[in-house]
């Protein structure tokens, strides 16, 4: 993991929190992204890269019957696991590196998401 995107992530956490559209992407991309993942009823489907899960959210609401998000940044997880407490939808988050698939068996998903997930490296 690259631990300055992780702290960046980790740092403006709180300003990601939404229950409802309000980024550019959330009206133009996502809409046509989720249509991408029909049909999801019944499906099991990996969020990698979930940040607050805002898109897991938005899965599971359309019939996944099992999402996991997964993310770096500790405090988007807090944040998806805070909604997910405030609102229960049945999603399982962890913090762990998004190019990690150790301990996951095969065909363990149906689908695997990652919405604008990018990976920095570093030139050292």
């Amino acid at each position: 993991m690259n631990e300055t995107n992780v702290h960046l992530y980790d740092r403006s956490a709180p300003g990601w929190k939404r229950t409802e559209p309000i980024l550019l992407s959330d009206f133009t991309a996502r809409p046509f992204l989720l249509s991408w993942c029909q049909p999801i009823d019944g499906k099991r489907v990996l969020d990698l890269g979930c940040g607050e899960g805002y898109f897991s959210r938005q899965l599971k609401q359309l019939g996944a019957a099992y999402v996991e998000g997964v993310d770096s940044a500790r405090e988007m997880i807090a944040g998806a696991s805070a909604a997910e407490e405030s609102e229960p939808l049945g999603i399982h988050y962890r913090v762990s590196d998004a190019a990690e698939f150790s301990g996951m068996q095969d065909e363990a998903f149906d689908l695997v998401a990652a919405v604008f997930l990018f990976k920095a490296t570093s030139n050292n």
